[in-house]
């Protein structure tokens, strides 16, 4: 039984790990996820919910405003 029980360093390796693969995700999956003709994805982050707050369409105001009139937004689940 005591065994079966994680000790704090276990928990923040796994903790480590799981922020690693959280970062790492948006490189991965934008190469991975592409359409008929083969374009990938545009880079992005993902930290964009910290900017989604309250009121998203102010979020995405300032961003047409920075990079254009025409911008895609891949929030995945």
């Amino acid at each position: 039984m005591s065994s079966m029980i994680l000790s704090l360093q276990d928990i923040l390796g796994l903790g480590s790990l799981l922020q690693g693969l959280w970062i790492l995700s948006p490189v991965i999956l934008h190469r991975a996820i592409s359409d008929a003709t083969g374009n990938c994805l545009s880079p992005g982050n993902n930290i964009r919910y910290l900017f989604l707050l309250k009121y998203p369409e102010c979020a995405f105001k300032t961003w047409a405003t920075k990079y254009g009139s025409l911008f895609s937004i891949w929030m995945g689940t």
